[in-house]
């Protein structure tokens, strides 16, 4: 749910997740990403400030800005350098 959430761009489900547990360090089982990552696929298809204030969450609960992409990741650098993007955005 919490990867859902993040890909969503929806922060007050992140936070109430959070809130009950949810693992913030979860990797899904294809593409061995947490939740910020997913935050940073959901913003590169469909921009809003909801993946910001998703971002801002998951990084105040201590997200890692790191993802190891699988053998057989789709276009792993693209990935890196939206992760990277929004994690630089959610800082302003």
């Amino acid at each position: 749910p919490l990867h859902r959430a993040a890909m969503a761009g929806h922060a007050e489900a992140a936070k109430v997740l959070l809130q009950h547990g949810a693992d913030l360090h979860a990797l899904d089982g294809m593409f061995a990403a947490s939740p910020l990552v997913w935050a940073a696929e959901g913003w590169s298809h469909h921009p809003s400030d909801g993946h910001l204030a998703v971002a801002r969450v998951l990084l105040d609960a201590g997200s890692s800005r790191e993802w190891q992409p699988p053998e057989k990741a789709p276009d792993p650098e693209r990935t890196q350098e939206i992760l990277l993007e929004l994690c630089r955005a959610a800082e302003r």
